[in-house]
């Protein structure tokens, strides 16, 4: 087989580490890596697999855009009643005011879904329990334009955000029924892609805020007094 031009010299170490350059490969790896890390614990020590699910209700800056009420779903392991480590999905609408361009009508639409990990501590482990956290990850955003029912235009972009939040979680025999609210941040990047890229393209200043209230309910959450 004949290779493309400039990789003809290079050993199979230095074609693998071509290879990880790739972004979308680099994440395809650490999804795997951070899955084989969860399982190896889960199997070698008394740290419990939990699995949640809730509604979320969002309020945004995000481009004056109206955000609909959302879902979400996560999977963590608490390795005591108190510590949880793990990884969550969101999917969020969005809504914008339809506007006039050219003499017709358009109507902008999307989405944000923020694929984040997290990490919560809860201050109790009895009845009721408090806790705080954070989440971390990339916010992906698709943003559509629509001319009498059908789409013209799609535009997406990946961002880094975070989000710190505080709840209350009550135990109900390994059930857990919580409210929580966040406080989430998107920054933008700085050469203007639709891609991050790279710690050093996130532009830092200014970024988009969300606010959020999720409220569910954790599937093998730890007993009280456990």
């Amino acid at each position: 087989m004949k290779l493309p031009f400039g990789l003809i010299h290079l050993t199979p170490c230095d074609l693998f580490h071509q290879l990880i350059k790739s972004m979308k490969t680099r994440q395809i790896i650490y999804c795997t890596l951070f899955s084989l890390f969860f399982l190896n614990l889960s199997q070698k020590s008394t740290a419990q697999v939990a699995f949640t699910i809730h509604g979320t209700g969002v309020t945004s800056t995000l481009d004056d855009a109206k955000v609909k009420p959302g879902v979400g779903v996560a999977a963590k392991m608490y390795f005591s009643p108190r510590v949880a480590l793990g990884v969550s999905a969101k999917y969020l609408g969005l809504a914008y005011d339809e506007h006039q361009s050219l003499g017709v009508n358009l109507r902008n639409k999307g989405s944000i879904v923020p694929l984040t990990g997290m990490f919560e501590y809860y201050l109790t482990d009895g009845f009721i329990r408090p806790y705080l956290g954070v989440e971390a990850g990339a916010y992906l955003r698709t943003v559509k334009v629509d001319f009498q029912g059908e789409q013209v235009a799609k535009q997406k972009d990946t961002r880094f955000g975070a989000a710190p939040k505080a709840g209350v979680a009550l135990s109900f025999g390994g059930i857990g029924v919580f409210a929580e609210g966040s406080y989430h941040l998107l920054f933008g990047n700085k050469d203007g892609s639709t891609t991050i890229g790279s710690a050093n393209n996130i532009n830092w200043q200014n970024p988009n805020r969300l606010w959020a209230v999720n409220v569910g309910l954790t599937f093998g959450f730890p007993r009280t007094n456990q």
